[in-house]
């Protein structure tokens, strides 16, 4: 909230506009990473009361090979409708090229 608070008054109107365009296109693609990254923390702790830490390793392999699989495509898709989506937005191309490039790293890693 601060952080929004704070681009407010930094920002002009229509770049926070951009900003907020942006953070709002991220968080929507993020709900499918944070799902399963909350049933992966209840699965893992779970395990570490059993003591059974190689099946958490496990777990965390499959889910992170589930996500790649999952995501890999997404961004490509993402990519080839990134110059649509940017016109749709009315923002930088430059701007969502960046933003569907971090979201591999950003939705894969744990």
């Amino acid at each position: 909230y601060l952080y929004q608070l704070s681009m407010g008054r930094l920002l002009p109107p229509e770049d926070y506009g951009v900003l907020i365009s942006l953070l709002s296109l991220l968080y929507m693609i993020s709900m499918l990473s944070l799902t399963i990254d909350t049933s992966a923390a209840k699965f893992s702790s779970v395990y570490k009361v059993r003591g059974e830490y190689g099946r958490i390793k496990v777990m965390l392999f499959k889910v992170s090979r589930g996500l790649s699989l999952l995501v890999l495509p997404l961004a490509a898709i993402l990519l080839i409708l990134s110059p649509y989506i940017a016109a749709f937005l009315d923002v930088d191309p430059f701007l969502v090229l960046v933003l569907v490039l971090a979201l591999p790293p950003l939705l894969i890693l744990p």
